[in-house]
């Protein structure tokens, strides 16, 4: 093993100058995930040299490790005993893309999000970056889109195929206006992480982690909230607190933040917070947004138990062990729609996304 970051070994060849774009995915037991993560990213392509994968595989016993070692775009990282996800992921990240990354693309999805565009798949990613950078950009402002089945959280299963045949539906804001809403980030928040200042908030995971329903008063207020916050220069989000305590529903846990920046030009010194979910430095937005079909639940209770047990995710993995607790439910509701081709993304996808 070859040291490649303070937290990080080198397992195998280095292949990240292989591609015009690089990916950076940290992993940990995705063997059921790992092949259409892989084949969704190399369709999408960014030029005739395509995505070089810097993948972090986080001590993996399930078969991982073995289909990172036979994938011929792939380069290994493995964590060091005393470093852990929980502790060093933004390191992980971080001083990976410092190394082979500054002045490149990079792609940083997590391994149950697939990143779809207006145009895709006819559209290359190397389109869209080109699109990019014909507007001085330098990032894309992406929503996050739980994808889900007709059926409860503990026959979730994924046996391989499609995934959007596996999991076909996604919480409609046409159907249901007050299953998503926008604010701008806390104030001392942006002060460490920039971008993107307007959040994406709600989704299929809120409803389920969320002990009652949304009140009469908190759904008339995540419309009225959505509708301003989408208006040219509102100034809804001066009131973002008030929002807050209005559309939070009795008993449930803070919004989820949809929002992500897994797309950009990467800076030495460039760290994102958490996930992709924000940026510590101001980088110009493109004027169009992307979507991560999220895959959140793909191998039903038995999955839920291991995460939870694990204990790796925020606060002790505190939202995993909500979903452990409806694993019985189907989030499967009248605002659910099925996605059958790009154009049911259209509202999602937008143009001139906030800043």
């Amino acid at each position: 093993m070859t040291a490649f970051t303070d937290h990080l070994d080198l397992i195998g060849p280095d292949r990240t100058a292989d591609g015009t774009v690089v990916a950076i995915v940290l992993v940990h037991n995705e063997a059921n995930l790992l092949p259409a993560f892989l084949d969704h990213y190399r369709a999408a392509g960014a030029s005739s040299d395509g995505i070089a994968f810097l993948i972090v595989d986080d001590r993996s016993d399930d078969g991982t490790a073995d289909i990172l070692a036979a994938a011929p775009d792939v380069t290994v990282l493995r964590p060091r005993d005393n470093s852990t996800y929980k502790e060093h992921k933004r390191e992980w990240r971080s001083q990976a893309l410092d190394r082979v990354a500054a002045g490149r693309w990079i792609l940083a999805p997590d391994v149950d999000e697939l990143l779809v565009w207006h145009g895709w798949p006819s559209r290359s990613l190397a389109e869209l970056i080109g699109t990019l950078e014909a507007e001085s950009a330098a990032a894309l402002y992406t929503v996050m889109l739980d994808m889900y089945a007709d059926a409860p959280l503990t026959d979730h299963v994924y046996h391989g195929g499609s995934l959007t045949d596996a999991f076909p539906f996604f919480d409609c804001p046409t159907l249901d206006p007050a299953s998503t809403w926008m604010e701008q980030a806390p104030s001392r928040f942006r002060r460490n992480w920039p971008i993107p200042a307007m959040h994406v908030l709600g989704g299929m995971r809120q409803r389920l982690f969320s002990d009652e329903a949304p009140t009469a008063m908190a759904r008339i207020a995540r419309r009225l909230h959505r509708r301003w916050n989408h208006r040219p220069g509102s100034t809804a989000h001066v009131s973002a607190g008030l929002w807050r305590g209005l559309t939070r529903s009795r008993g449930a846990m803070p919004p989820l933040n949809l929002t992500k920046v897994p797309l950009v030009r990467w800076q030495t010194g460039l760290r994102f917070y958490g996930g992709a979910h924000a940026m510590n430095r101001v980088l110009p937005l493109g004027s169009e947004r992307g979507v991560l079909l999220h895959f959140p639940i793909t191998r039903g209770l038995e999955g839920l138990e291991y995460v939870t047990g694990r204990g790796q995710h925020a606060d002790g993995s505190a939202y995993y062990r909500r979903l452990l607790g409806r694993a019985a439910v189907s989030p499967f509701y009248p605002g659910s729609r099925r996605l059958r081709s790009m154009s049911d993304l259209e509202q999602i996808f937008g143009t001139g996304g906030p800043a």
